[in-house]
Parts: C-alpha cells; structure tokens; sequence
C-alpha cells in the first residue's frame, strides 16, 4: 500500500505576499511520515511540499506516485489550492481514498466536504488518528458509515451524503518523545532557504511543544485545543538528540522553533537551554517568548546556548485592546522584558497586529485607524528606545479556528467578497475585515507606515544584508500597490 501526504499549494498568490514563500520544510507532514512508517513499516510513504514545489509540479507528483491513500494538509490561506488538487486528482482516480487535515479541516470541516471530494477530514493533532484509519483500511478497502463511525477525532461523507462529525478524544495520549523526528529524508531540507532573520544556514524548524495555554482572541488554535493537556513539552534530551542528528547528517546550522512560547514553562525551558549547551553542537537558535513570564536566569541560559533572536507578540500600543484581545500583560512587562533579553545582547524582533477586534458582553470593540496608528507610533518609541530590532506587522484576519472569526461570523464583518474566498485571505495588500467608519484606503495608509517604519527600522539597527533584500523589495512593491489603491482604488 502506497500513501502520498502533501502539503498543499496555494493556488494563487499575489506578487507581494511573503506568507506562502518556502522558507521552511512542513513539520506536519513529516510527523505523520515517520510516525506512519515507524508503525507500519510495509507502507509506501512519500510526501511534497506543494508550497516549496509550486502548483503544477505537485499535481504531477501526486499522479506519478499513484498512491492508494492521498493525505492533504492545509492552511486557510491554501484551502482552495487544497480543493482544486484533491478534485483534480479524485476525478482522476474515484477510487482514490482522500483525507484531508490540517488548522482549516480541523475548523471547518463541513467546508471541505461541500468544497472537494475528500473522504474524510482528521481534525486536530493527527498520528494516532491517521494510523487508526490506515489500519481499517488496509483490512479492508471499503469503509462503512460503521467503521469510521468508531474513529475519534475526524469527520467523514456517509453514504448517504450527510456529514458526521465524530468527537474527539478528550486526552492525548501520545507522549511527544514517542513520536519519532521528523521524516526529513524524504524533502530536499537542505534546499530550504531559512526564515529571512537568521545567523547561520542551513536552517531547520523545531518544536519543543505543542499547544499553547492562552485563549487570544485572533489565535486559530482549535487544532491544539482539542487534546488535553492544552500544552506539552518534548524532554530535553528529546529535542537535543533531534537538534545533534540535524547537525551531524543535514549539516543544520540554526534551528526555528516554531512552538507557542518557549516560557509557557520556564524550569522546562531552562533545562533545554542547559541541555543544548552541554551538546556544545555550534549552533544557533531563535525562540517566541511571552513578555509577562521572563526569568533572567532562563534569558541568560538561552544566550549562552545559542540563542540570538528572541520573537514577542507585542500585538498592540492600546492598554484597552490589549485586554479585549486578552493577552493578559501590560506594556510596562513587554518593555522590562525586551531590556532584559537586551542585556544579554539578544535582538528582539517585535511581531505587531493593526486593526484588532474583541467582543464584550456581546458588544463589538475594535480598533479604528487613529488607534491602529497608536500601535505604529508605540513600535517606533520602542525601536528608538532600543528596545527592539526588527518589526514584524499584520493585519488582524478572523482565521477559522479563532474566537475572532465567530466574532466576525456574528458581527457580519467579514466583506461578502471574502466569504469562502480563501485564497484571498492570504493576500497582504487586502483586508478580510469591514470596519464602521473606516475606509480601506484609510487602513491601507496606516498598514503602509508600518511596513516603512518595519524596513526602515531594520535597516538603520541592523544594516542591509543581502539576504534581507528580497524581503525588502516586496515591502517596496506592497507599499507602491497601497498607494496607488489608497489615491485611485483597486487597480487590479
């Protein structure tokens, strides 16, 4: 038996979009490999990155495997490149059985049945689920409303064409150390060109943890939150055997973790800085943190392990949206944070959200344009401060799987031009979200400041690197698209 797992390719992107761009190989798709394989070492297992392979040659990979299972993950942003794949290649081959999973199956599912062919949809983390379903399948080829009906933790097409939505299991029962690294053979890692902050290459992403156990407004984290513990941590020795094989057989020289907040646990996060120190592997590292739980004694440690750039989700200038968004910390804590991880001379890359939404008591509050300015005028105090290196910007977007989009839902704010538009929402020069008394032209001037003050402030504390130079060519093109759209309209 044969099974093919992609992840799949938008099917259109914008010339100005830097979220789709191949910087890092899918760990998601690499999980479920090696875990697949690990369990069922008869199978077949291939798999293609359709963002780093772009739409054509994924298709054609996906026809030249010829496989008996096709696994699909997606985002939201890639949902429609997602469909049109699994629609092309079940036509096809009806035969074929399809699941597709991932944040946008996990929060919508009856979305993708009304949208493609899929068979079934794996909601939340998906080795033990996926490995059930291989396992049904290969004792028989045909699965009944009655055998998928056991199946926790996934939603599937009766025969009769009506959707069922199964629960999922309450605890998770995988302990993350016995999941094996990721399949990194089987993507070209190597090729990958690395996130555009980085100090040595080549570079991999990692995860210390899964889940987060913070309820922000904008996070679509359905997909952790259906397992309980809502956090889990790999041990040290885990994540520093992961990191030692990297090195020894990729030649990995930095690592990405792309898990929530390193400081979730900080004698945990401790002891894993101490645990790559000791390696002494000669690598570097970046992190997220959480700005209102920052020991110094964890700060120091992740310096001397090689640890060189430190990601804060500041979000907001507003005390007030703030706590709507419920972050739960104040900027006097983001600041006493940055000037501490500044002491021991680690850059701080601040990640800022403009044109943020919360609810109250059913009421609607957001953030107009003289209040997202706030937001540009407090990251610019910050960077003049000292306190920060580099800025990341974005505009808040009611991703299914948040709490901000059943807000949007029930608000009626997202723009009739979007609805089930999915591909639109990774377009950075457009707004998912309609706003009372605030033009998009209006919006479109104060995103465009930020992205200047962002370039701007990177350069003048850091220089221009060559590698910085893509990045900064397409924050030149959206900033040229946005004024044109803001003096004469959408000139598409």
């Amino acid at each position: 038996m044969k099974i093919h797992l992609v992840f799949a390719p938008p099917f259109r992107i914008s010339k100005s979009m830097t979220v789709w761009d191949a910087a890092l190989p899918p760990l998601g798709i690499l999980y479920l490999a090696a875990y697949l394989r690990r369990e069922e070492p008869d199978v077949d297992i291939s798999a293609t990155d359709g963002v780093f392979q772009g739409w054509n040659e994924t298709i054609k990979e996906v026809q030249e495997s010829k496989p008996n299972i096709l696994c699909v993950s997606f985002y939201t942003g890639s949902a429609i490149g997602a469909y049109n794949l699994i629609n092309l290649i079940k036509a096809e081959n009806p035969d074929l059985l399809v699941i597709a999973g991932g944040p946008h199956a996990t929060a919508l599912p009856k979305d993708v049945f009304a949208n493609s062919m899929a068979d079934i949809v794996v909601r939340g983390e998906g080795e033990s689920i996926l490995l059930s379903l291989i396992r049904k399948f290969k004792k028989s080829t045909y699965l009944s409303n009655d055998d998928l009906a056991k199946v926790k933790g996934i939603a599937f097409r009766k025969k009769d064409g009506a959707i069922q939505v199964n629960p999922n299991d309450s605890i998770q029962n995988i302990n993350l150390d016995d999941i094996p690294f990721p399949a990194w053979d089987l993507l070209p890692i190597t090729e990958y060109r690395g996130y555009h902050l980085s100090k040595q290459t080549p570079e991999a992403p990692i995860l210390f943890s899964r889940g987060c156990p913070h309820d922000c407004v904008f996070c679509p984290n359905e997909h952790w939150n259906l397992s309980k513990p809502k956090v889990r941590f790999r041990s040290p020795k885990n994540i520093g055997d992961e990191m030692e094989e990297l090195a020894r057989n990729y030649g990995i020289r930095e690592f990405n973790n792309l898990a929530d907040e390193l400081n979730n646990h900080p004698r945990v996060a401790l002891e894993i800085c101490n645990e790559i120190k000791r390696r002494k592997l000669g690598i570097t590292w970046k992190t997220m943190l959480r700005s209102d739980n920052v020991p110094e004694n964890l700060v120091r440690a992740m310096a001397e392990s090689g640890c060189w750039l430190v990601s804060l989700g500041i979000e907001t200038g507003n005390p007030e949206t703030m706590i709507g968004i419920q972050k739960h910390f104040s900027h006097e804590q983001i600041e006493i944070a940055c000037k501490l991880i500044k002491k021991y001379n680690l850059k701080v890359q601040g990640y800022f959200m403009l044109f943020n939404a919360w609810e109250e008591r059913g009421k609607l509050f957001f953030e107009d344009c003289a209040s997202s300015m706030n937001t540009v005028n407090y990251a610019q105090r910050l960077f003049d401060a000292g306190l920060l290196d580099y800025m990341g910007w974005s505009v808040s977007t009611p991703y299914p799987g948040s709490e901000l989009y059943k807000i949007a839902v029930r608000h009626n704010m997202i723009k009739p031009q979007m609805v089930n538009r999915w591909d639109e929402w990774a377009q950075t020069e457009l707004f998912v979200m309609k706003f009372p008394n605030c033009s998009e032209s209006e919006q479109i001037r104060v995103v465009r400041k930020a992205q200047t003050l962002g370039a701007k402030a990177s350069i003048l504390r850091n220089g221009l690197r060559l590698k910085d130079i893509p990045m900064m060519t397409k924050t030149a093109i959206f900033t040229i698209r946005t004024e044109i759209y803001s003096r004469f309209g959408n000139t598409k």
